[in-house]
């Protein structure tokens, strides 16, 4: 069962009016499978629970680049949860840095921070740990520029109400989250094909940054293991993405 709907914090303007009805716009948070925890002044939280969209098919945990995307998520969040005025946003660049594997088929709470805010800049501080140990798997930093998101020509943050309700293509089902990411490869290079599934912004739509961030870690993955076989198992140690336009 599903913890209650959060009330709106004091401070804070999400685009859509209220934090669950942004995350129900948002397909690749629908995609993911994300619930609210907390919002707060600055502050939000979203659990990921484990299911096979999510699952890193080698270890039967939550694959480190589908936490990316609750990470990602609960950052932005946390931004909208501290605005003192509606505006858009924009992701510059994100960290992550994994502390440790998931417990296997275990959930996960991401808590997130904005620790600094002016006119045209946000910085964001977040963890994620498991919900069955508490142990801390993942810190992340964030940083954001105010007043701007990409393709809106207005400082008005719409959202078409078709864009709530989920497309069944979101809900396929799927072994593993490099199925639902979809990543091929396309002669020296990889594609990943466009699914709505994937989408952050429905009323653009544009591509979620967590998903586009995914799209480059699976690659890299890949790369390594075309060039160097066999490769042993690979863990995790950390990523850094930055958002260009």
């Amino acid at each position: 069962m599903n913890p209650p709907a959060p009330s709106r914090p004091a401070a804070g303007h999400f685009p859509s009016g209220d934090p669950v009805t942004h995350a129900r716009a948002l397909p690749y948070a629908r995609a993911l499978g994300l619930h609210w925890q907390d919002v707060g002044p600055a502050r939000a939280g979203l659990r990921l629970p484990f299911s096979d969209r999510v699952a890193d098919a080698r270890r039967g945990t939550v694959h480190p680049l589908a936490l990316l995307g609750q990470l990602d998520q609960a950052c932005s969040a946390a931004v909208f949860a501290g605005l003192e005025q509606p505006a858009l946003i924009a992701t510059l660049d994100l960290r992550v840095d994994y502390a440790a594997p998931p417990a296997p088929q275990g959930e996960l709470l991401c808590t997130a921070q904005t620790t600094y805010m002016d006119a045209s800049t946000a910085l964001v501080r977040a963890h994620a740990v498991c919900v069955s140990s508490g142990a801390t798997v993942a810190y992340a930093s964030s940083a954001y520029a105010i007043g701007a998101h990409p393709g809106m020509r207005d400082r008005e943050a719409t959202v078409r109400q078709d864009s709530f309700a989920p497309d069944p293509a979101e809900w396929a089902p799927h072994d593993s989250f490099e199925q639902m990411i979809d990543l091929q490869r396309d002669g020296d290079g990889w594609v990943m094909p466009f699914h709505r599934r994937l989408v952050g912004a429905a009323s653009l739509p544009s591509l979620h940054g967590g998903s586009t961030g995914a799209a480059m870690a699976l690659a890299a993955v890949d790369l390594v293991r075309g060039q160097c076989p066999p490769v042993p198992a690979l863990r995790w140690l950390g990523l850094s993405v930055r958002y260009l336009r």
